[in-house]
């Protein structure tokens, strides 16, 4: 398939906002062709100015080398592109009005009404398989990575280079060139301007999730309900599937995007199956409603990584066809103040940002049981004794210490196990353990107690068998 129709496809299955927001790929594409007829009319097909840049590559290198320079070509051609900023009228580009793009202003959007779907969102994801378009983009993004960079093609001379003697310079202006360059720019501003855009109102409907989740989410001993163990495991599923980067070492990096759309499915199954996206399981109807708001900030994660990824491309396409068609050079930012998309980096995409965003936001909201474990049996620190050298363990592992006659901290070896004593316990942190995790903090006490059990049997039954020795 054709990059054009494939781009296409992949935009129609964004929302709206998007597709009125993206590189126009089929007009740049009739300008290349207005270009290349307006190259002929004066006498300079593609072909013939390849061979002009080429002489003039091969004499620099001559003249590099210190060389004597060969037959010089009887002529030079300056071309003038034109200032991008300059008025596109019907006459310059060489296309009717009706082809000039109508740009929407990003202040035009509605952000209530971006990547809603009818009905359940939840029930929408669990029912997606990865589209062949997002595929499709996948591929292509190889294909392009292969490719020889556009902006490589060597510049004309500029005008002010002096000329040998016995050349004559042509000055050639390109209108249809000039446009080109002016929509390309234009079409780019106005993706960074949707960008800053989406960006203020991500950061928004993240902030405002995480204040929900807190509601809803809160300490069990609070009246009312609270979902705080739902949304735990809520949020350990999704750091479990990495929808969008994997952190193991073999794949480690930004997932395709028919890969991330797959997981993203994987993970509205998963929280259906264990009963996280109802009344089954959520008590509170805020929660309900944060986990659709939730899913749909994954999924605009998603869609503007597509539409990232899409225009990133489209502007690399294009330009490469327009340096193949037409031969001429593609001007520098100097020249054309043309900004440019990026190189598709995760590091450097919106899509990434606001990922970290999202991640750095709203998981801190719980507190995590990784944060209070006792470093010695790695399970919740219950009844935490606080050192004098500030470590926390829990008293079951200290009075084992004590016992055995360890004295330095495991963590910094201070001196300090021995000194421990009733007054070293935490009481505002045994509080906070029994409000946020008092599943583990019973698990730790029946274990505990199973534990001392069977160590006080162990020690009758030792008591009993040295009688009976003595006994004999």
């Amino acid at each position: 398939m054709h990059f054009g129709k494939s781009f296409e496809e992949l935009l129609r299955t964004l929302p709206d906002e998007y597709q009125k927001q993206a590189i126009d790929y089929k007009k740049l594409k009739k300008l290349i062709r207005a270009v290349v007829v307006e190259l002929n009319a004066a006498g300079l097909s593609p072909d013939l100015l390849h061979q002009l840049l080429d002489a003039q590559s091969a004499k620099g290198k001559e003249r590099a080398l210190g060389e004597r320079p060969g037959e010089l070509h009887p002529s030079k051609v300056l071309v003038h592109h034109g200032p991008p900023e300059a008025h596109i009228t019907e006459e310059s580009s060489g296309s009717s009005p009706d082809e000039t793009p109508k740009l929407v202003d990003a202040a035009q959007l509605h952000p209530e009404t971006r990547h809603r779907r009818s009905g359940s969102l939840l029930w929408t994801l669990q029912h997606t398989r990865a589209s062949r378009e997002s595929l499709a983009a996948d591929a292509w993004a190889g294909q392009l990575d292969d490719e020889k960079d556009a902006t490589l093609v060597p510049l004309p001379p500029s005008p002010t280079e002096d000329i040998e003697e016995g050349a004559k310079a042509v000055d050639v202006a390109i209108p249809a060139d000039q446009a080109f360059f002016a929509l390309l720019s234009q079409m780019v501003a106005q993706i960074s301007q949707l960008q800053k855009q989406l960006s203020n109102d991500f950061t928004s409907d993240v902030q405002g999730l995480s204040n929900a989740v807190s509601s809803a989410a809160r300490p069990v001993s609070e009246k009312g309900g609270s979902d705080l163990y739902a949304w735990r495991e809520i949020f350990a599923l999704w750091v479990e599937s990495e929808v969008f980067e994997s952190t193991s070492e073999r794949t480690r990096g930004e997932r395709p995007l028919a890969e991330a759309e797959d997981r993203l499915g994987d993970f509205a199954r998963q929280v259906t199956k264990r009963g996280l996206g109802d009344g089954r399981t959520l008590k509170r109807a805020e929660s309900r409603a944060a986990v659709e708001k939730f899913l749909e900030l994954n999924l605009f994660v998603l869609n503007l990584k597509k539409f990232e990824r899409a225009n990133a491309d489209a502007a690399r396409k294009i330009l490469k066809k327009h340096a193949k068609r037409t031969a001429l050079p593609t001007p520098t930012l100097s020249d054309s103040a043309l900004i440019m998309l990026p190189r598709y980096e995760p590091a450097t995409s919106l899509a990434h940002t606001l990922l970290l965003a999202l991640t750095e936001t709203l998981l801190p909201v719980l507190p995590s049981v990784e944060d209070y474990t006792c470093l010695i049996c790695t399970s919740i620190a219950f009844r935490p004794i606080r050192l004098d050298c500030s470590h926390l363990f829990c008293v079951r592992c200290l009075a084992k210490m004590q016992k055995a006659g360890e004295a330095n901290c495991p963590l910094c070896r201070a001196p300090t196990v021995l000194h421990a004593s009733r007054a070293n316990l935490d009481m505002a942190l045994q509080n906070f353990l029994q409000d946020w995790f008092p599943k583990e903090v019973r698990e730790k006490a029946k274990s505990n107690d199973r534990e001392a059990a069977q160590e006080e049997m162990e020690e009758r039954v030792h008591s009993l068998l040295n009688r009976l020795v003595c006994t004999n």
